[in-house]
Parts: C-alpha cells; sequence; structure tokens
C-alpha cells in the first residue's frame, strides 16, 4: 500500500516534536513575539518546526514541506508535506492544555496521509488513505476509529473555541435542532473530539490556514467522517489556489443531511 511504510514514520517523528513541545511548555519561560498578520509564535513553535522540516526531509527528499511557520517561498506541487508545528498556540501560551501537532500528506490535492498528537494527553490520531483511522491512547497498542451512527436526531453536539460565542452560530444554524456546545482550544483537537464521537459536528467561520486541517480532514474521512466547505464540498489543498480555507465543517459521518443543519427555514423559504 502506497505511504504505509511512511505512515509509521511520520507518527514517531510526530510524537518526538510533540515531546519537544511538551518539555518546553513544562518549562514555562518560553518566549514569545508576533508574527507580521500580528498572530503570536512562540520557541515551542519554532523548534518544532525544526525538527520536523529535518526528519520529513530526511524521510522523503524528494517532497517538498509547507509548514505554517515558512509560507514565503511556496512552491506548488502535485505531493508535498503540510504541517502545523503547533496547532493551538494561544492555548499553549495561556496553558490551557489545549494544543496539537498536525502533519498531512498532500497528494493531487488531497490528504491522503495525516497525524495529529496531543502532547498533554499522549493521544495519536492517524490514518492512511485506504487504511482507514486510528488512535493511540498514551502510546498503547492502536484502536480503530469509526464514524457514530446518526439518525434523525433533534440534538448535536456542536464543538466551537472557547473564545467564541454560541449565539454567533446559533443565528447561522437551523432552529429545528437543539445544539449542545463543547468548547475547546485548538482546530485539530475539536476535529479529534468529532474522531472521538464526543461532538458530532465542528464548524469554523475563518481564521484558518491549509495545515489546521489537512490532517483532521484525512483521519475524518477515513473513518467515515468529512471537513467539508459551507457548500459542502471537500476542501482542497491546492496551493495555486492560496493557502487559506473557507468557512467549514468537520462532521462525525456522511450519512447525514448536513445542508438541513447549516440552512434555517427562513433561509430554506426564499
Amino acid at each position: 500500500m502506497k505511504w504505509h511504510q511512511e505512515l509509521y514514520h511520520v507518527v514517531s517523528i510526530v510524537r518526538q516534536a510533540g515531546q519537544i513541545v511538551l518539555d518546553m511548555y513544562q518549562q514555562q519561560d518560553v518566549k514569545t513575539w508576533l508574527k507580521p498578520d500580528q498572530s503570536p509564535v512562540t520557541q515551542a513553535d519554532m523548534a518544532s518546526h525544526d525538527y520536523l522540516i529535518q526528519e520529513l526531509a530526511q524521510l522523503t527528499p524528494s517532497i517538498p514541506i509547507i509548514s505554517e511557520e515558512d509560507t514565503l517561498n511556496v512552491e506548488p506541487a502535485d505531493c508535498y508535506w503540510l504541517i502545523d508545528p503547533l496547532d493551538g498556540t494561544k492555548d499553549f501560551i495561556q496553558r490551557t492544555g489545549h494544543f496539537a501537532i498536525s502533519v498531512a500528506l498532500i497528494d493531487q490535492h488531497r490528504p491522503v496521509l495525516g497525524v495529529i498528537y496531543v502532547p498533554v494527553t499522549q493521544d495519536c490520531y492517524y490514518a492512511l488513505e485506504g487504511l482507514g483511522a486510528y488512535k493511540d491512547i498514551q502510546n498503547q497498542a492502536q484502536s480503530p476509529i469509526a464514524a457514530c451512527a446518526l439518525g434523525t436526531q433533534d440534538k448535536l453536539r456542536l464543538a466551537i473555541s472557547p473564545r467564541e460565542s454560541s449565539e454567533r452560530y446559533l443565528a447561522k444554524l437551523n432552529p429545528y435542532f437543539q445544539y449542545t456546545f463543547i468548547k475547546k482550544g485548538s482546530c485539530s483537537l475539536k476535529c479529534s473530539l468529532v474522531a472521538d464521537n464526543l461532538a458530532d459536528i465542528y464548524i469554523r467561520k475563518g481564521g484558518t490556514g491549509l495545515w489546521d486541517t489537512a490532517a483532521a480532514q484525512c483521519i475524518l474521512e477515513q473513518m467515515g467522517g468529512a471537513i467539508l466547505s459551507w457548500n459542502l464540498e471537500p476542501l482542497s489543498y491546492d496551493v495555486n489556489q492560496g493557502l487559506v480555507n473557507p468557512d467549514f465543517i468537520a462532521v462525525c459521518s456522511t450519512n447525514f443531511d448536513w445542508a438541513h443543519v447549516l440552512h434555517s427555514k427562513k433561509h430554506e423559504s426564499k
């Protein structure tokens, strides 16, 4: 199976990057500064970035790498690594523990391999196209993960950021359903809630790059879920179209009428 051997090397690499981040998190004196777009970055982001670049370049010398921390000279490629060295930098700084390392392999504009590692809990999610999706808990044996069954229920568990108001989303959703909001930092971790069947849907309005979603998209797709644009189309990872995602939803199952959730009755009547 294509990329099968690389998958387990990447899992090991991402775990080690997570340990680097965790060691710095425990130091409590990590330097922080602002990038040109005024988003924060820390020594931990850069240490993880440097390690991932080094190891992935050694693993697959011919495959280019795009990192959130180095987007100045992005060259279009049919196959490339896409990494987020520290997804949840604000949560790292605020010491919530809600941050992760995310690495994906993009082939023909689609994520075909994805790994998400949560340093604080040591949970690791990974998937390979055709192999399925798996989760390791605290370095224990892998367990396959699969989509939950959603019927015609009228209550949905919705993951959002702790820094966002639930009212912002209620205005965009069909009032037929009742919603329970689960607040957690880091895009990858909210997608992990969906993968763990602890949330039915994660909605994100703006503010994400391709590196925020690529690994999670592979994991969710391989377990029977999806990450979709607001128009219910899979996200594209063609860098010719830019590095910024549209508004999207991450869902635990494709066997559900998500269009009915996203459009209010007022909208449907037009």
